[in-house]
């Protein structure tokens, strides 16, 4: 999942 949060680009890989 990749998303912007306060104009920093943040990439979370985990298995749900």
């Amino acid at each position: 999942m990749v998303y912007v949060q306060h104009g920093q680009v943040i990439i979370s890989s985990f298995s749900i």
